[in-house]
């Protein structure tokens, strides 16, 4: 079946909350394993078709945000996922509680409750009001985004589809690309500023109602981490600033050098050879062709991986206006189906989004082979991101099918850019902990 084929309805989510109500119950009074156990798989039935539907609905809302039903449809979900999401958490309070836990944990694995009990630790009934909230703004940011119209060279453009003029030869065309798009910032700074004190504030209100002393901690136990927290991350920082940032200053040199510049320049940043970045050739198609021969000579198992994705349409990657930004791979439990969101543009982060995002769809298509609980299935953010870093390398011989006589270039393009990250999500990640640190800055105080 094809996703385009893939059935939408909205859910009667008031009568599948009642359910899980009766659920929760049966599991605090059971008597025996098998009664508990048969409530709990219950209970992840029903909740595999509601994860489902949710899921379809936001795929087709980001392909297009200008689509009305869907819009409405996406409103929905942002009011009423936590109210599932709270029932779903009455479920895990009722097996953590059970009498018969040690039993279950035999039957389920340990690793389970753990996921459970860092759950439950992310919200309770008092700041659903504050959860509905958060999904709106997020939503608002989304859809702020995804209106650029950007003109320049007699067109009018996306964000994704400027960004191969911020790569062009000509220097001043890479500034003009970039004051454009700079233009489109400034024009909507207020609004954004506006959207994300709001999401500050509203973060902040979240974590002191569940006892926090802000959002930091709340929000790593949302990324479901289980094996470190705030003191490794601030080390993990201090090790990129002891060891990477002499080594990216160091190549930074190097590629000024290259590019014959007496000074680097914000425009010059992504700009890494004096001919141009490697380029894919081909078509948008060709790309996804080569990808596709790709992943059938690379293994038996990502062959019948991709074919599956082919088969069903489980992408869309090329950019266009009123497509939200960025890329993204989701998962649709009830069809066993990955589905890969992208923005191609003609430059080689088409190839790295084929490559990264297909290694959260495969990783998600191999446990979906095995029947495991989505709470085993899902993995945790820092896991995912092993799955794509791992597959964009693993991937290295094939990169010929995309670039032929650019192969090397691309190659080295792909290793620099990827030591290049290492200081600049950890710039990310200080700045959010900064914020939510100090949620009475004023948006000026931010930016």
């Amino acid at each position: 079946m094809k996703f385009s084929e893939f059935s939408y309805k909205r859910p009667d989510l008031a009568f599948a909350m009642a359910q899980m109500d009766t659920l929760a119950h049966s599991i605090q009074n059971a008597q025996t394993v098998s009664d508990a156990k048969s409530a709990f798989l219950s209970f992840e039935k029903m909740a595999e078709e509601i994860r489902s539907l949710s899921s379809i609905c936001y795929v087709r809302h980001t392909v297009d945000t200008r689509d009305r039903f869907y819009e409405q449809e996406n409103a929905f979900w942002d009011e009423n996922l936590p109210l599932f999401m709270d029932k779903q958490l009455d479920i895990y309070r009722a097996m953590l509680a059970s009498p018969l836990r040690p039993a279950l944990e035999k039957e389920f694995g340990r690793l389970l409750f753990d996921k459970m009990e860092i759950d439950v630790k992310s919200a309770d009934p008092s700041i659903i009001p504050l959860m509905q909230e958060e999904n709106s703004l997020q939503t608002q940011y989304q859809q702020l985004y995804a209106s650029a119209k950007i003109p320049f060279d007699g067109k009018t453009l996306t964000v994704a589809q400027l960004a191969p003029y911020k790569q062009n030869p000509d220097r001043s065309v890479r500034k003009a690309a970039f004051e454009a798009e700079g233009r489109f910032f400034d024009e909507n700074q207020e609004k954004f500023d506006e959207i994300y004190d709001k999401l500050v504030k509203n973060r902040t209100e979240q974590a002191r109602r569940m006892g926090y002393e802000n959002f930091i901690p709340l929000g790593c136990i949302r990324m479901k981490r289980n094996g470190y927290g705030v003191l490794e991350m601030e080390s993990y920082r201090k090790k990129i600033i002891e060891e990477m940032v002499p080594a990216v200053c160091e190549l930074k040199k190097v590629q000024q050098n290259r590019i014959g510049v007496d000074s680097m320049q914000y425009y010059d940043d992504t700009f890494l050879f004096p001919d141009g970045n490697p380029l894919p050739f081909g078509s948008s198609d060709e790309i996804l062709a080569a990808g596709q021969q790709m992943y059938r000579a690379l293994s038996a198992e990502t062959a019948e991986f991709i074919d599956f994705m082919f088969d069903s349409q489980l992408f869309d990657v090329l950019a266009k206006e009123g497509k939200a930004p960025g890329g993204y791979c989701t998962y649709i439990p009830s069809h066993k189906s990955p589905f890969i969101f992208s923005n191609f543009n003609g430059t080689a982060g088409d190839v790295d989004v084929l490559t990264h995002e297909a290694g959260h769809a495969f990783a998600a298509y191999q446990a979906a082979k095995q029947n495991l609980l989505p709470e085993y299935a899902d993995n945790t953010l820092e896991a995912c991101e092993v799955h794509s870093m791992s597959m964009e390398f693993l991937t290295s011989d094939y990169h010929h099918l995309f670039f032929a006589d650019q192969t090397e270039k691309y190659q080295l393009f792909h290793a620099e850019s990827a030591v290049f990250f290492l200081p600049y999500g950890c710039m990310v990640d200080e700045f959010q902990h900064i914020v939510y640190a100090n949620p009475e800055m004023s948006p000026r105080q931010r930016n």
